[in-house]
């Protein structure tokens, strides 16, 4: 869990985040090992932070977006949510043992963000991110905003070999939603992990 990793726990999500967008375009047409590769970073990702157990949903809804475009061109309903469903399971029994201590120990079943010092609204949690990320690098979260558009875009293509929405899906729920999922909530921590997406994406607004 996020304790366990002594404050770590930043950059290490950020690289498990990467992993599952990078896995999740991988394994369209993948193997079975790289669907399975997919659910562990998933799984490993949720357990590193709290709000990260979005990443199973976002899974589940990227497929079905990907899906549904895909559908205009190959025959690929029922395969694909099928094999959407054994992700987002393998992930979810990755964590089940983590979820089942919480319970024994009679806890809440899964951790919460940390509380911030004072009551903040929901969106706080939103203002607090991007304030962090504008100030590190402003054009390159300019940039991120044009490549957002070009790897979605992309990803609707026919012609894409990896498709996957998770590079939009990702930042926009990770922005939005943690802080009415969890009122209160201290953004501190997270940033760390968004900022490599962000960094992806600018890159992709450059080209």
């Amino acid at each position: 869990s996020a304790q366990s990793l002594g404050g770590t726990e930043g950059p290490f999500a950020a690289m498990l985040v990467m992993a599952a967008i990078y896995w999740q375009g991988l394994s369209w047409n993948g193997n079975r090992r790289q669907r399975v590769t997919l659910a562990v970073a998933v799984g490993l990702a949720a357990l590193a932070r709290p709000e990260l157990i979005l990443l199973l949903p976002l899974v589940l809804l990227d497929r079905l977006l990907i899906t549904a475009v895909r559908s205009r061109f190959e025959r690929c309903f029922p395969l694909s949510l099928v094999r959407a469903l054994g992700e987002a399971a393998g992930a979810a029994l990755l964590a089940l043992p983590y979820v089942l201590y919480n319970l024994r120990a009679g806890g809440p079943w899964w951790q919460r963000p940390e509380l911030a010092i004072r009551s903040l609204t929901p969106l706080a949690w939103t203002k607090a991110i991007v304030v962090a990320l504008w100030a590190n690098n402003p054009v390159l979260l300019v940039m991120a905003g044009l490549g957002l558009v070009v790897l979605t875009l992309a990803a609707g293509r026919d012609r894409t070999e990896h498709p996957t929405f998770l590079p939009a899906l990702v930042p926009a729920a990770l922005l939005l939603l943690p802080g009415f999922l969890w009122p209160g909530a201290s953004a501190a921590h997270a940033a760390a992990y968004l900022t490599p997406i962000i960094c992806a994406s600018g890159a992709a607004g450059l080209f």
